[in-house]
């Protein structure tokens, strides 16, 4: 998405702003409440369908999920966890249905 910013103060109150001059935004493209999400880094493709490993009694258990919003750092969940259930971040090749996993903070 391309943005353009547009000062609105005259040049002369901006005078001492330079070469190498930054702006640092944060564009909000959609806000919502009581959004159960989890981070993307969780998620993978199960077959066409987006899954995670979710944590039951320390082991890896294979859960489709349906995804609904997200960006590079978070996705939304609509169905397939509940507020309070973990997940397998970064899960590796190793990772399986039935794996053994110690959980860290």
């Amino acid at each position: 998405m391309n943005v353009v910013i547009d000062f609105e103060s005259p040049f002369e109150q901006r005078k001492s702003l330079g070469v190498g001059f930054r702006v640092e935004a944060e564009i909000v493209v959609e806000a919502r409440q009581n959004v159960l999400k989890i981070p993307t880094s969780a998620l993978f493709r199960d077959q066409k369908q987006w899954a995670v490993f979710k944590v039951e009694e320390n082991k890896a258990s294979l859960q489709l999920v349906k995804v609904g919003s997200r960006n590079g750092l978070e996705a939304e969940i609509l169905e397939g966890l509940e507020q309070g259930d973990l997940v397998v971040l970064h899960p590796g090749a190793s990772v399986q249905s039935g794996s053994l996993l110690e959980i860290r903070e």
